[in-house]
């Protein structure tokens, strides 16, 4: 009888030996909840939004290898392009270094700010809970680092007048934030060298700054998902491995690897634009190659001419800067730019595609402080391309210098009607003078029937604001007379652009963006202009990037995305089903073109012509309409200023929703029958991995030995 306990006993602890060696994954435990998401130099995690919210609070649980000189960075929006951003990193030593722009911040004036936490260093090798915050509410800033739920540090700056500690919200809360690297510049390719060294379990930003009591109550309880101030909130831990990661905070900003996104579903819009912006990059590139087989700017036109059909493209639009370096090439080259250019561009032509461009500041020579054009005038305006013969008109400045007797194309127009909308399309040189914008806007007051779409090189910035005196590259300057000076965009706007009901759009480039910038104002009349910045030529020349803008049938409604199309061209050689990718999802979003208010246009139409008198019906957006006339041969006296009309009232608030159903909670499973000892005691086991042996071994132990007097 002895013996025979013995053998059960044994049998027993032989039993548990082999369960607490199962992996901890076969009995339903998730691996990745203890290890975390890892990064690496080609993995981005990319927001798929812009958060709507400034941020004073981020949460990040983190684990550094305590032998990583640079961990690298948690979560930042900073790009190339000198933008305003916000980046939390640690830095060498296991520091924490905060990062944000000022609300001053300038082209030439970068006021990016860092706060550098250095009394702890969290490279522990264990799991670290870091919590930093911004209060900027008092008379001094003051930010403080908190970790595993305990003060660790304060730092306090004094405002001043540049210095509000206020972000600039217009850039920094639009760019996208990139978790676990940034986009510096060697990100072009989806590479950073800056990217996480260690792993990252969990990560929430929030929009008002935490005081101790809820740092405390975030370290002990975890996040809340449905706090209001909550921003953004991923699990990455539960996601590790995986391409997208869900934001529990329920706002939609999703984050993403690389740049893949959905496209469009155009059968929902009646036709699209496409706008190319600088290609100078691409050009210049193509020229220095010397390679026949792989052209970037000819990927941006097949794709242009593979897609009209389908997304029902009527016009494509340049904004200058079609060459970086106007045509100047060592004799190595091959090819030239303006040569390339032509055949890449012809593409359209051969597809009998229309399309509009624009010289910019990079499509010129200057010869004694005078620009010269020939160059782009000689490369497509001829019989070679199609631009020739859609010209309406163009403005004739042979008189301006000794070059420019042969402009065609600096500035010209272009009619044309997409279903029962008539449209005219300005193209501008970039600053155009005081005496183009005379004839653009007698232009302009002849053809009250048509929505004008201005299209010129230099007139937005990257912040919305149009480009002023204080932009050095913005081009405008002083002539030898007041007809030749050049009106930057602010000065357009003011002598141009405000003062005609019927222009709807203005298209740039110019300032490099990796967003398309769209910026609305009211013209004087009360009609809606809105402004278009399209130029990501340094996102990667190698991606070539196509700006699309899909209307509704009646040409109000909006929808914009901005497309990489190169590196779909290359991976389509090898394999034709290759889906087009959405390169900035902060690119994709809607505007409303013409507005149901005001005094805007909505459309005009001739009802009468006598002898050299046509009478015309203007149809407002605010349901009125009137009837003018335009008198053909000598120009007629300016009418007087029509009073604005009264702005629409306010729709009725819509009833909210009926709250749906809770589902019902499911029936609970039945309790497994519990295992009986020689003495008819019942025993629990749960396998918990302890050091190699598992508590279930140690527990049974401990229970034969209580009973049966085993030690």
């Amino acid at each position: 009888m002895k013996n025979t306990k013995k053998r059960v006993l044994s049998l027993i602890l032989g039993l548990l030996m082999v369960i607490s060696m199962i992996p901890m994954t076969l009995i339903g435990a998730d691996a990745s909840a203890s290890d975390g998401m890892t990064f690496e130099s080609k993995k981005i995690l990319l927001s798929t939004r812009q958060f709507d919210e400034e941020l004073n609070t981020i949460y990040a649980s983190v684990r550094i290898p305590t032998d990583i000189d640079v961990p690298g960075v948690i979560i930042s929006n900073y790009e190339k392009p000198a933008q305003p951003y916000v980046a939390l990193e640690v830095v060498s030593g296991g520091k924490v270094k905060l990062h944000y722009s000022a609300e001053k911040w300038t082209s030439s004036n970068n006021l990016i700010d860092e706060i550098i936490f250095d009394s702890v260093d969290i490279r522990t090798g264990d799991w670290t809970d870091i919590v930093v915050t911004r209060d900027i509410s008092g008379t001094d800033a003051v930010f403080k680092l908190y970790v595993d739920g305990v003060i660790a540090q304060t730092v306090t700056k004094t405002k001043t007048a540049d210095k509000t500690y206020k972000y600039y919200t217009k850039n920094v809360t639009r760019n996208c934030f990139v978790v676990g690297a940034d986009n510096d510049e060697e990100n072009y390719s989806n590479a950073s060298s800056n990217y996480f060294k260690g792993a990252m379990k969990e990560l929430a930003v929030y929009s008002t700054p935490f005081t101790a009591a809820e740092v405390k109550k975030l370290y002990s309880a975890g996040v809340n998902d449905n706090a209001p101030n909550l921003v953004a909130h991923y699990d990455l831990a539960a996601n590790a491995g995986k391409r997208v990661v869900p934001d529990l905070s329920g706002n939609g900003c999703t984050l993403s690897h690389g740049y893949c996104y959905r496209t469009v579903d155009v059968s929902q819009y009646a036709y699209s634009f496409a706008i190319v912006g600088d290609t100078q990059s691409s050009t210049y590139a193509d020229m220095t190659r010397n390679d026949e087989t792989t052209r970037i700017l000819s990927y941006t036109y097949d794709w242009i001419v593979d897609n009209a059909q389908k997304k029902n493209i009527k016009y494509v639009f340049g904004v200058g800067d079609i060459t970086e370096k106007n045509g100047t090439q060592d004799a190595s080259y091959k090819r030239g730019e303006w040569d390339l250019a032509s055949e890449a561009i012809g593409k359209l032509d051969a597809a009998n595609i229309p399309y509009a461009l624009v010289p910019g500041d990079h499509d010129k020579t200057i010869v004694n402080s005078v620009w010269d054009y020939s160059a782009y005038n000689q490369t497509f305006y001829n019989d070679n391309h199609t631009l020739k013969s859609r010209i309406t008109g163009y403005y004739d400045q042979s008189d301006e210098n000794e070059y420019s007797a042969n402009y065609r194309i600096n500035n010209y127009y272009i009619n044309f009607e997409v279903g029962e909308i008539k449209y005219m399309i300005i193209a501008l040189e970039v600053a155009a003078n005081n005496k183009i914008l005379e004839w653009a806007n007698e232009l302009v007051a002849s053809n009250p029937d048509r929505r004008v779409i201005i299209t010129t090189h230099a007139y937005l910035f990257k912040d919305g604001n149009r480009l002023n005196e204080t932009h050095s590259d913005s081009h405008n300057k002083n002539g030898a007379d007041g007809d030749y000076v050049r009106n930057n965009g602010e000065m357009m706007w003011n002598e141009f652009v405000s003062l005609h009901p019927n222009i709807c759009m203005i298209f740039s480039g110019h300032i490099t963006s990796q967003d398309t910038i769209v910026t609305q104002d009211k013209g004087i009349h009360g009609n809606t202009v809105t402004q278009v910045l399209v130029n990501p030529q340094y996102n990667n020349p190698n991606h070539a990037t196509v700006c699309m803008l899909y209307f509704s049938e009646d040409g109000k409604q909006v929808h914009t995305e901005l497309i990489g199309v190169g590196e779909t061209a290359r991976s389509k050689k090898s394999n034709p089903d290759v889906q087009d990718t959405l390169f900035r999802p902060a690119s994709e979003f809607d505007f409303t073109l013409i507005y149901d208010e005001g005094n805007g246009i909505y459309k005009t139409e001739k009802i009468s012509t006598v002898a050299n008198v046509d009478t015309y019906r203007v149809y407002y957006t605010n349901g009125t309409y009137e009837d003018f006339t335009v008198t053909n041969g000598e120009k007629g006296d300016k009418g007087d200023k029509g009073d604005t009309g009264a702005a629409g009232a306010d729709g009725a608030k819509g009833e909210a929703g009926a709250t749906g159903a809770t589902g019902a909670t499911g029936a609970t499973g039945p309790a497994g029958a519990p295992g009986e000892d020689a003495s008819g005691s019942a025993l629990t086991f749960v396998a918990i991995g302890c050091g190699g042996v598992s508590l279930v071994m140690v527990a049974a132990i401990a229970i034969l030995a209580k009973k049966k007097k085993l030690f």
